[in-house]
């Protein structure tokens, strides 16, 4: 083959990969398996995620199409991704997204997936099988656990009192109950409960108090 015909297909191959890399990515988050069912090739994935190059492997077949850090939002639709459709996102990421003020982020982005399932958290990931798994609020394309439900799984997750204590108190600032919070407490996983459980009743006493 002459140096003028490899150029020529070398040239080719690069326009029909930008062509179908614009065609099928429509986020920077994306599966490796859906790149490569579109028709990207194997070997032009594994050169753009080598050291240096524009993508990165963010978890195990899921990529991101930057060579810069994931931000957090980048990080949940990873997660999301990596879960799975029946995934949904719970605790201060999920409330954030619902209008919540700017309550601290945990290290681990919290998921819930139903108790079928068998992928493990990778990473920052946290994932919590369950059999009530909650009907999701969608926003902006993602899947989010009800304020109530979110708020209850953030609060079992953390082990910082004060911060355990600001998510408890925003929401009853924001109009949930702390008898709300206290029933679907009762109804939901049991592990890390007893905490939220004794706060929430100091604070329904003292709500009880204040409107009488």
């Amino acid at each position: 083959m002459t140096n003028a015909i490899k150029t020529k297909t070398t040239k080719s191959e690069a326009i029909r990969s930008r062509a179908i890399t614009l065609d099928v990515i429509k986020s920077d988050v994306i599966k490796t398996a859906d790149l490569k069912a579109a028709g990207v090739p194997r070997y032009a994935i594994e050169l753009r995620c080598r050291p240096g190059g524009p993508w990165q492997r963010i978890l195990p077949g899921v990529l991101l199409l930057a060579a810069t850090p994931p931000t957090r939002a980048q990080q949940v639709r990873a997660a999301l991704v990596y879960a799975g459709p029946e995934a949904v996102l719970t605790g201060v990421d999920a409330l954030r997204e619902q209008g919540f003020p700017d309550l601290p982020l945990p290290p681990l982005i919290h998921l819930l997936q139903p108790a079928s399932c068998r992928k493990t958290g990778r990473g920052d990931l946290f994932l919590e099988r369950t059999t009530r798994l909650p009907e999701p609020v969608r926003k902006d394309g993602l899947p989010l656990a009800p304020p109530v439900r979110a708020v209850l799984d953030a609060a079992r997750r953390e082990r910082h009192p004060d911060r355990r204590h600001a998510v408890l108190t925003t929401a009853i600032r924001f109009g949930y109950s702390p008898n709300a919070l206290l029933t679907e407490l009762d109804a939901g996983s049991q592990r890390g409960a007893a905490v939220p459980r004794t706060t929430l009743r100091k604070l329904a006493h003292a709500h009880r108090a204040a409107v009488t």
